[in-house]
This record gives C-alpha cells, structure tokens and sequence, in this order.
C-alpha cells in the first residue's frame, strides 16, 4: 500500500513541485545580491538550481526572499526531497504542501 501511495504523490505532486521550481528560479535569479556568474559558481544557473540549493542562497543572503516566498520554499524544498527519495508524504506534510502549491 505504501508503494501505490508514494506512486500516486510522485505522479500527482512532482510536476507541481517542478512548476514552482520554475517560478523560484525566476525569482532567485531576480533577487540575487550577487553577480550571476557568482551565484551559478555557489549554487549553479538560477534556471537549473534545485529548491535546495535556493533555500541555502538565501539562508546565506545571496538571494533575498520575502517572508512568504521564504515560507513557500522552505515548505516545497523538503517535499520535493523526501518525494525523489521515495519516501511519502504524511498528513502533515502533505496539507503543509497543498498550502503552499496554492499560495
């Protein structure tokens, strides 16, 4: 059951999580405080950067979020991580989720 379970939250959340991962790279690329070729160095292109790599720029300040962008990433990157891993989503996490894929 867990199996069918996890392949059900990949089929119907990871094109989700991989939309707002677009979006995030837009916006990282955007609110970048530092020059282009020093944020791909660190963390790589903002268009092929993973929600992990966006969430530690901006614990270090590299890339400067507002609270509810903060908020959304630091929901979608743990995830998205626990998704490719194979692993599911409790309630929790998966309400925590749907809330910020909506916001």
């Amino acid at each position: 059951m867990r199996t069918r379970i996890r392949l059900a939250q990949n089929h119907a959340l990871l094109p989700l999580l991989d939309e707002a991962r677009e979006q995030f790279a837009e916006v990282t690329g955007i609110r970048s405080r530092i020059s282009g070729s020093e944020l791909a160095a660190l963390y790589g292109r903002p268009a092929e950067m993973e929600l992990g790599a966006m969430w530690r720029a901006h614990l270090q300040g590299h890339v400067r979020l507002t609270q509810p962008e903060a908020n959304r990433l630091r929901t979608l990157w743990p995830s998205r991580n626990k998704l490719a891993h194979r692993d599911v989503l409790d309630d929790t996490a998966l309400d925590a989720l749907v809330r910020a894929l909506c916001s």
